[in-house]
């Protein structure tokens, strides 16, 4: 008879954990261990289904085995940390859960740094799982309530760079809500209100795509005042600028958007995004001449940037979320 295979226990113990057979499936990850003691993803799943037979302690151990081997394994972190929860370590939890966001946030970094759009929405659900356990263990907590409310927002980029429009509109609600809620917490946070405004103006724009004009000014005027709000706290905020005058492009209210990119540029002469709008803005005010300058600019600063352009514009407008 055939011997199974390390991998042929793992895929048994899955199905059985599926069924809700917890034990037998801990005899299958056990049985795949026996012969691939570095089998992290075993050492894992064996966590997992030892939380359901809550067993917390020993998944505990499971989890650490894993990690020992794989220590950037943000799954086990998380699942590691859901377990402290249930024993009460819940600052413990905590620390963990901003472990396992800022590894998920990395990812996102460098996925925008290289000018691509995440279509993997694995990453953000992970961040957004554990924002809200640490919202239950604090609903008080302003960073989680805006953290969950960033990647609610990338996952709304995801739908729209897939055309599912109706689908983003709702998340992009829930993620405003977020921010709401974060804010009610502690009002005086400049990035919060940024990126409150950010959050209305991608709504914004796919409002336009699905034909509901007047809803798109609606979100484009508390946009505008979501800015607003952050440059009371942070005048000197580039970003801010650079975000409030895309709007204000939007509105066609086009010498105030100038007014806010030559601020931007004054504050940050290396501000790729602030030259390319300005570019637009004195191309629709008919001087082809300076906005060209203005592009030439841009691209002298950030070529990766502004190569990516054609790719981002299409699913999302070039508004700074920080």
């Amino acid at each position: 008879m055939k011997e199974e295979s390390a991998q042929e226990w793992f895929e048994k113990g899955f199905e059985l954990g599926e069924q809700g057979k917890h034990k037998e499936a801990i005899e299958c990850y056990e049985k795949a261990l026996e012969i691939l003691p570095d089998y992290f993803e075993a050492w894992h799943n064996k966590g997992i289904e030892l939380y359901q037979i809550l067993e917390y302690e020993k998944a505990l151990d499971a989890y650490g085995k894993a990690l020992l081997i794989k220590p950037d394994f943000a799954d086990a972190w998380y699942h590691k940390a859901a377990s402290l929860v249930k024993l009460g370590h819940n600052k413990t939890a905590i620390e963990i859960f901003e472990r396992v966001i800022a590894i998920a946030w990395s990812s996102v970094e460098s996925w925008h740094n290289q000018g691509n759009i995440p279509f993997n929405e694995e990453m953000f659900q992970l961040a957004n799982k554990c924002c809200e356990k640490i919202i239950e263990i604090d609903p008080n907590d302003a960073r989680a309530w805006h953290i969950k409310s960033r990647g609610l927002g990338e996952l709304g980029l995801i739908k729209c760079s897939l055309k599912d429009f109706n689908e983003a509109i709702p998340i992009f609600n829930e993620a405003i809500n977020c921010c709401d809620k974060s804010l009610e917490i502690l009002p005086g946070q400049d990035i919060v209100w940024n990126n409150h405004g950010v959050l209305f103006s991608w709504l914004a724009h796919y409002q336009i795509l699905l034909g509901n004009d007047i809803e798109a000014v609606k979100c484009f005027g508390k946009a505008n005042d979501s800015f607003d709000k952050s440059l009371r706290i942070k005048p000197q905020g580039s970003k801010i600028l650079d975000n409030k005058g895309h709007v204000l492009i939007e509105l066609k209210r086009y010498q105030e958007a100038l007014q806010c990119f030559e601020k931007a540029i004054t504050i940050n002469s290396r501000d790729a995004k602030a030259w390319w709008n300005k570019g637009i803005i004195l191309s629709r005010l008919g001087k082809p001449d300076e906005a060209t300058k203005c592009y030439a600019m841009a691209r002298e600063i950030n070529p990766n940037f502004i190569n990516a352009l054609p790719l981002m514009e299409a699913f999302f407008p070039v508004l700074s979320m920080r």
